[in-house]
Parts: structure tokens; sequence; C-alpha cells
């Protein structure tokens, strides 16, 4: 999905629109995750999980390019460098917040069935555990509760994450539209001989120079 929005933002120069319906449609998918429960159907799985996978994917990319384009040409890089860092970063933090409110949710569920709640520390600490228990026991009660149990868990977490998207969907009617046709202007190329280059880098490095004499000028006034 990503190429895809990548080919179409290239192709008409305007960005914002992929940044908009890729948060909408992700906002929809995690509500439909919340549909999830044990007696859903593969192809049901198949497409409830669709919308958030071409939601996200359309996001990455189109967020990508209207930060490149908000920046100046020669910033690209650093512009670049540092989404990166924060889509890691913010990463990093959805584990994280995803994976105690899962610990909090299955302590919860499971302590409502009297056959689990003996169990239900052991649950709450590793819940890659639980799968492979669920795997590994026999087809009855206690089975079926546990599978209900992470079901119900794992909706919790479907449901934050739809709320927290829309917050998100909400948050980009303010991103500004800038063209992405922009001029190369950088210290770093190829070198092919004679003075072209020399020329070129120090005409770039001047340009850069003035611009941010003007824009403390502008500070001043």
């Amino acid at each position: 999905m990503s190429m895809v929005v990548g080919i179409v933002t290239s192709s008409i120069g305007r960005y914002r629109w992929a940044i908009w319906s890729g948060w909408a449609i992700t906002t929809l998918g995690f509500g439909l995750l919340s549909l999830l429960n044990p007696d859903t159907s593969i192809p049901a799985f198949i497409f409830l999980n669709a919308p958030v996978a071409i939601g996200t994917g359309s996001c990455f990319i189109s967020m990508s390019i209207g930060i490149q384009a908000a920046g100046r040409p020669q910033d690209a890089a650093h512009c670049v460098t540092f989404y990166s860092f924060i889509r890691v970063f913010g990463q990093s933090l959805g584990v994280a917040a995803g994976g105690v409110i899962f610990q909090n949710q299955i302590q919860s569920q499971t302590s409502k069935y009297p056959q689990l709640a003996p169990f239900v520390e052991q649950f709450s600490q590793d819940a890659t555990a639980v799968v492979s228990l669920i795997k590994n026991m026999q087809a009855g009660t206690e089975k079926t509760q546990l599978i209900q149990a992470y079901t119900d868990s794992l909706r919790t977490i479907w449901i934050v994450m739809a709320a927290l998207s829309g917050a998100v969907l909400v948050s980009t009617v303010f991103v500004k539209g800038y063209s992405i046709n922009q001029k190369l202007e950088t210290l770093q190329g190829f070198d092919h001989g004679g003075n072209g280059y020399e020329e070129h880098r120090l005409n770039a490095s001047e340009s850069s120079t003035t611009r941010s004499l003007e824009g403390a000028d502008r500070c001043k006034e």
C-alpha cells in the first residue's frame, strides 16, 4: 500500500489526502478488530485485519513525504532521519503501553471465571505463554473460558487504539499542504572534474547562509 500511495502522491503532487484517508481507514480498522471473537472464521479474520494494514501503509509514506515537503530541501535528510526516529520511539511506547493494558485486562477477565482465578497472576505475567498454554490445553470448559478471556483482553487494546487513531485523525485537519516539487540543494554530490561542482557547492552554501540571515532579520523585526 505504501508503494501505491507513493506513486499516486508523486503523480498528483499532493499528500494530505493520503494522510487523511490513511488515518480514517486506520481508525475504522481498529474499530473492526474489536469485533473479533473466538468464533470468527478465517475469511472474516483476514477481512477485519485488511483495513488496518491499508491505513497504516498509507500513513507511513504520506507522512514522510509531508515532512520533507514542509522542510528546506537541504534539510531533507535530517527530516527523514528524525521522522524515522520518532516512529521507532512511538512503536516502543506503543508496545510498552499495549503490554500493560493487556496484562491488566487478562488479569481482570480471567478472575471472572472461578476455574481460572487461581492462575490469574501466571496468565498476566506472560501473554505469549498464554497462547502456548491454550494450544496445549485439552478441549473443555477451561480452554473455552481462557480463549474468551484472551479475546476480551485484546478487544480493549483495539478500542484504545481506535480512540488514539481517531484523535490523530482530528489533528491531521491542521496539516498544511506544501509543494513536493522542490529544487535539490545539497553540499554532497559527484565531482566529475572541473569547477562545476565546486561552484555549485559554493552557491548552495551562500544560498543557505542568505536564508539564515533573512530568517534572523525577520525574527528581529
